[in-house]
């Protein structure tokens, strides 16, 4: 649904955006494509959590300006605490995100995001051996 704003002298604002939130630039995509290159996935077989699936909760601000901070693990496997700090690191480290907009403003924006680790037959195996 499209909306529109106007300016205080009554003329429509174009591209008016009420409410978006943050959002890592370049979208879901550019983020699959951040942690595929910055993520280190093996973590949880490197810390010797057993064959599964590790989903760490983080929660972060971004600014106005678009700054990552006050970064934090919420939730953490009991298995994969190793995971929680990977996680954090990669957001902390990360480039800055598109900054949330409130009324055609950037506006500061509590985000929640979700780190998934896997550890598979394979990755298994190898820590092993």
């Amino acid at each position: 649904m499209q909306q529109k704003g106007w300016d205080e002298e009554g003329k429509e604002i174009k591209n008016y955006v009420a409410e978006r939130g943050a959002r890592f630039k370049g979208g879901m995509d550019g983020w699959r494509k951040y942690l595929q290159k910055n993520l280190n996935a093996n973590v949880a077989a490197d810390a010797g959590a057993p064959v599964g699936t590790y989903e760490v909760k983080v929660s972060f601000v971004v600014n106005r300006e678009g700054y990552v901070s006050k970064v934090k693990a919420v939730d953490i496997p009991k298995a994969c605490k190793p995971c929680a700090v990977e996680a954090i690191n990669v957001i902390s480290s990360g480039p800055n995100w598109e900054p949330a907009i409130q009324n055609n403003e950037p506006a500061v924006y509590n985000a929640i995001q979700f780190i998934t680790f896997v550890v598979d037959e394979g990755s298994a195996k190898k820590k092993r051996n």
